[in-house]
């Protein structure tokens, strides 16, 4: 053989060695994705056996390395399951609220924006907040300063302010307070008693701030107040307080300034809701030996119209102010539960034995509300016994349109999950998604997502949270 020939054998077989080589490569490094790791110990080996190896420009290899990684954590993140019904929080919570949000995602090398709900809540012993995403079990702790037994929180229109009550120990008066979160200064901040700001504050040394994107300073309102309600749309809010001569209505804004009387009368006991800007609800106390009634208060001019009376009387008013759940117990004995049109005072009779606090009005739907209603309704006087804790409901969540009657089951909590829920303080997300809930008998928070109605195969099981927090308190 020829010494040329030989060569050209040579070079075929030096050809075919690399194409095999570069075959096996990409076989090799191609991972679970379906994408190539070109930072790998072979691809380096190779990039230095090959002539182009040693020279070739890293940096634009490395960034593709990135955008891979991006990708591929987004996907991870989108894969987690979280159970369609899902326990919150850990410990008994004053309040909480479901706050729409916007984030930025990488979807196929483009970013999109995605809208979620983030659910907000209150402990209620130390008066820490907490956020977490609906589709997330990770519980994020935003804010550790202590503010000791919060028995209720109200958010405001702006998820950052609200107003907590407690008790003062010492003389067992209603205390209530702006709360408002804020970023700490300079890396320092207050305990709870340096948080708040009175005309009588006085100067205290700072500790140093750790753990948590916020700290909460609050500012103190007026005392007494029995009851309110927050404006759905604007910072302000409804409050009133009783004297000798009867109950007055104070309209002020959230931080207690421009205070305006709205309205005085002679009874002393009543409860405060704000379903919309242009009205307010207010309702006698409710018991089921004595008669009540509920008022439409018109938030500019203080007119009042009736909305309902009876005994054992309770209300729930509709956001567009067109139809009110009116729950009342006719002898005390059973809680019924009937809807009024407002404008024209008629009426429909429900089937359903339940009470208007334990249900919620549709976002997206007109003349739909989800309730709680229980299977069973133990023998009592309503609804004193429940409100007193002497008598416990186990509920399923029901949807009901209020024009027709016709009702539909929503979550079948006792059979399809195996719980047992006395549910209170039910919010929907904005787009009718996403339902939270306090369970009455131990102030648990929980979550339900409605596209999972009737316990679908992505939610038979219930999920506990994962907390995230700070071990330093401040």
């Amino acid at each position: 053989m020829s010494r040329k020939s030989a060569y050209v054998i040579f070079s075929i077989v030096l050809v075919f060695l690399i194409l095999v080589l570069t075959f096996f490569f990409f076989l090799y490094e191609r991972n679970s994705t379906g994408q190539y790791n070109l930072n790998g110990s072979l691809s380096n080996s190779i990039r230095d056996f090959l002539p182009f190896g040693k020279n070739a420009p890293l940096q634009n290899l490395s960034n593709l390395n990135q955008q891979i990684t991006t990708q591929t954590n987004e996907a991870t993140t989108s894969e987690i399951i979280v159970p369609a019904l899902r326990q919150i929080s850990t410990a008994p919570v004053a309040g909480a609220e479901l706050i729409d949000s916007t984030s930025t995602v990488i979807q196929d090398m483009v970013k999109k924006t995605s809208t979620n709900q983030t659910i907000r809540f209150v402990d209620r012993s130390t008066g820490h907040i907490f956020d977490t995403k609906k589709d997330n079990m990770s519980v994020e702790e935003i804010s550790n300063t202590t503010i000791p037994k919060v028995y209720e929180s109200f958010f405001s229109s702006n998820p950052d302010i609200a107003i907590f009550r407690s008790l003062d120990e010492g003389s067992d008066t209603i205390v209530s307070k702006e709360a408002y979160l804020a970023k700490p200064t300079n890396s320092t901040t207050t305990d709870s008693t340096q948080a708040t700001t009175t005309a009588t504050s006085s100067i205290v040394a700072p500790i140093i701030y750790s753990g948590t994107p916020y700290v909460t300073k609050t500012s103190i309102l007026p005392t007494d107040i029995e009851s309110m309600a927050v404006a759905p749309s604007s910072q302000r809010f409804l409050y009133m307080f009783s004297d000798a001569s009867g109950g007055t209505f104070v309209l002020s804004n959230l931080d207690g300034t421009k205070p305006v009387k709205l309205y005085s009368s002679p009874l002393g006991q009543w409860l405060v809701d704000w379903p919309n800007e242009k009205g307010a609800v207010i309702t006698t106390k409710s018991s089921g030996i004595a008669n009540g009634i509920s008022l439409l208060v018109d938030t500019t001019t203080g007119v009042l119209s009736k909305i309902a009376s009876g005994n054992g009387l309770t209300t729930l008013v509709s956001p567009d102010l067109s139809q009110a759940l009116v729950g009342t117990s006719g002898d005390g004995s059973v809680p019924y539960l009937n809807v009024v049109t407002l404008k024209n005072n008629s009426t429909i009779n429900l089937s359903f034995r339940t009470l208007p606090e334990k249900c919620v009005w549709s976002h997206t739907e007109k003349s739909t509300v989800y309730c709680a209603v229980p299977e069973n309704i133990p023998v009592g006087t309503y609804p004193d016994s429940w409100y007193q804790g002497l008598v416990s409901f186990t509920d399923n969540l029901w949807k009901i349109n209020t024009s027709t009657g016709v009702s539909n089951i929503a979550a079948l909590f006792t059979k399809g999950y195996g719980k047992n829920f006395d549910a209170i303080n039910l919010q929907l997300s904005s787009d009718d998604t996403y339902l939270i809930f306090t369970n009455k008998s131990d102030l648990i928070l929980w979550g339900y997502n409605l596209k999972y109605q009737l316990g679908g195969s992505a939610g038979v099981t219930t999920g506990a949270p994962t907390t995230s927090s700070s071990t330093t308190s401040s």
